[in-house]
């Protein structure tokens, strides 16, 4: 039955701290890096059982889609046995009625007074409470007395945020929250060659990925304009030089396009993502021109 089912569980099981035994862990693949921060938000994969039962009544395996969850605002237990994993961290958790769905159960899929199984995977997360944190801190400051460092991890934060929205096809999302870090970064001062080279490395990675974006939404000009803006801080990046050939290909202009692309190959030789795109603008200008 149930209960002896759950206590098999249990017997491999470490209780997670905070909880006096109401969720306990047992931890099948060891992640990488720190324990998740408080606020965090997480992306994870999951399976959830009723202990008893075969099949689960909640699995993002099943939906084909990853789950982005705001720790704090989630499944009680669930968030408990979260917030001791690392990135890459796939992990048990079985979470007593009081920790899960309590009396009341969750109709029809979770009856009452159900102990649960979680077989969880931490696919990655955003310190966003730190985030935002320093984002009040940096306003607040005049923009002097915050460590370049900090608005860094910052800019970070959102962009890695943005790149979890980029990879759902949110596109505009995806652009804000690139644009939230820009914003940051452009009203930064660097004191010496350190903080410039790192201020530079980051700011670059943004830009890219608003052009990126912007070629999405087929917004060709923008994705052009942050194109240069990348070359502005490095005049030899191969994807500066890619991504402006697709915006002109997207706006037609296929001469452009090609001598973009050109430049783009010349810097990495070896790119077929760069040879794709000349075969694409190849194609359109045929396609054109009635050949």
């Amino acid at each position: 039955d149930a209960v002896s089912s759950a206590e098999r569980i249990a017997a491999g099981m470490t209780p997670v701290d905070g909880t006096n035994g109401g969720v306990k862990k047992k931890i099948l693949r060891e992640g990488v890096g720190g324990i998740v921060p408080e606020g965090a938000t997480v992306k994870v994969q999951y399976n959830g059982y009723v202990v008893g039962e075969a099949e689960p009544f909640d699995s993002t395996w099943l939906r084909g889609s990853k789950q982005e969850i705001k720790l704090g605002h989630g499944l009680l237990g669930f968030d408990a046995g979260v917030a001791t994993m690392r990135k890459s961290e796939t992990s048990q958790f079985l979470l007593q009625p009081d920790w899960g769905f309590g009396a009341l159960g969750c109709p029809p899929r979770v009856p009452g007074s159900a102990t649960l199984l979680f077989e969880i995977e931490l696919v990655s997360f955003v310190n966003a409470a730190a985030a935002e944190a320093d984002e009040e801190a940096f306003a607040g400051s005049g923009h002097g007395s915050v460590r370049l460092a900090q608005l860094v991890d910052v800019a970070m934060s959102e962009r890695r945020a943005g790149n979890d929205c980029f990879y759902r096809g949110d596109f505009g999302q995806a652009m804000a929250k690139y644009q939230k870090g820009i914003g940051l970064l452009e009203k930064a001062s660097m004191k010496d060659e350190a903080e410039e080279k790192l201020w530079r490395e980051e700011l670059i990675k943004l830009y890219l990925n608003v052009a990126m974006c912007c070629i999405k939404k087929r917004l060709g000009p923008k994705a052009i304009t942050f194109c240069n803006k990348v070359r502005d801080l490095d005049r030899s990046n191969a994807k500066a030089y890619y991504c402006h050939g697709q915006a002109c290909r997207i706006l037609g202009e296929f001469d452009k396009a090609i001598r973009m692309c050109l430049e783009a190959a010349k810097l990495k030789p070896n790119s077929e993502e760069v040879r794709a795109e000349l075969r694409l603008i190849n194609k359109c200008c045929r396609f054109m021109h009635g050949i």
